[in-house]
């Protein structure tokens, strides 16, 4: 046999033999198209107010969270940890809602959060953050966000209580689009808050305490904040666990 082709040969088994490449969520396709829609729906928010936006994985970091950012007045972004992405948890509905409530923190409006001391940050002319309440991002992300970036794409299989289809279906319309969306905003946020441990939260069960004034300080608990996906979902007035309403 001639040499180059032999050569040639044993480089073919050899290929042949090497086993494929790991799958690598982290590149997927997938994974991809969400970050694209998402910079693609932020993107003109942050424009209207003659700002600039970015969304980024922090590959440094294996933990599952995610963070938004305002460097500065005009500068919005929202980073996802890779730790997220390689967990076995996660789905793409619920890194969507996850990239959300970032984004609410961002673009969600009243209630903001204080500003914490010695905050070098921009503030409003309440002194306050330009920063969404925890309750508030968690409000927004289901119907105002959420509603677009699945927007033409595949939808999973759901594992939801009747009451709450039956809810979504009364709101919106039964077996209308605007239900599918308000099912998948449910259970992406019922995946999204059991990302990291199997918190006992329930649709059936909820948070039926009245805060004396809106909690925009801290995280509300957990099953408030499934609550108030749900509500924002059906778009319903905020829960009254995290939320005062004015008089």
């Amino acid at each position: 046999m001639h040499l180059r082709i032999l050569l040639n040969f044993i480089t073919l088994c050899l290929l042949a033999a090497s086993p494929a490449p790991a799958y690598d969520p982290v590149f997927s396709p997938e994974i991809s198209e969400v970050f694209t829609a998402a910079k693609s729906f932020f993107l003109p928010l942050a424009q209207s107010q003659n700002g600039t936006f970015r969304i980024e994985i922090d590959h440094d970091r294996e933990t599952s969270s995610a963070g938004a950012y305002r460097p500065t007045e005009t500068d919005f972004q929202i980073t996802v940890d890779k730790g997220v992405l390689t967990n076995p948890r996660t789905t793409l509905d619920s890194l969507r809602m996850m990239i959300c409530h970032e984004g609410g923190h961002l673009f969600g409006g009243f209630p903001f959060m204080p500003a914490p001391p010695e905050w070098e940050g921009p503030v409003n002319e309440q002194g306050l953050s330009l920063f969404s309440a925890e309750g508030q991002a968690d409000y927004y992300a289901p119907y105002t966000c959420f509603a677009k970036l699945i927007q033409g794409t595949p939808a999973p299989q759901l594992q939801l209580p009747m009451g709450v289809v039956q809810q979504c279906d009364r709101k919106w319309g039964s077996d209308s689009e605007s239900s599918q969306s308000c099912q998948r905003a449910a259970q992406a946020a019922y995946d999204f808050l059991r990302l990291t441990w199997d918190f006992p939260i329930s649709f059936e069960t909820l948070d039926t305490s009245q805060v004396e004034a809106t909690n925009n300080s801290t995280y509300p608990n957990r099953q408030c904040r499934l609550d108030t996906f749900l509500a924002g979902a059906l778009q319903e007035p905020r829960p009254s666990c995290w939320f005062k309403k004015l008089p």
